[in-house]
């Protein structure tokens, strides 16, 4: 998480926080969270802002399966790798998203 860019460089103790069961660990850096399974980056909670910011690095990087927005409440996006690209489907909760 500090790689995309979340928390203040260097991370301190302190600056974050881990939990991990079986073959997956939660990360928190902040407000931001991510989701990791068998070592790669899955998920992540993250600002709208902030997402649009790490995209390209993070979709480079891992194969993320999902993003929650954590200043836009219901909204997530779901990707799917393919050939070229990284598509993603906005999810909005009904009544959530304003």
């Amino acid at each position: 998480m500090s790689a995309l860019g979340f928390g203040p460089p260097p991370l301190a103790i302190g600056d974050s926080s881990w939990d991990g069961a079986g073959n997956r660990g939660t990360v928190r850096v902040g407000a931001a969270l991510g989701v990791f399974a068998r070592g790669m980056l899955a998920e992540m909670d993250v600002a709208l802002g902030e997402w649009f910011a790490v995209a390209p690095r993070a979709l480079a990087a891992w194969s993320i399966e999902r993003v929650r927005t954590i200043n836009v409440p219901g909204l997530s996006f779901v990707m799917a790798r393919i050939e070229q690209g990284w598509p993603s489907t906005g999810r909005c909760g009904v009544g959530t998203c304003h």
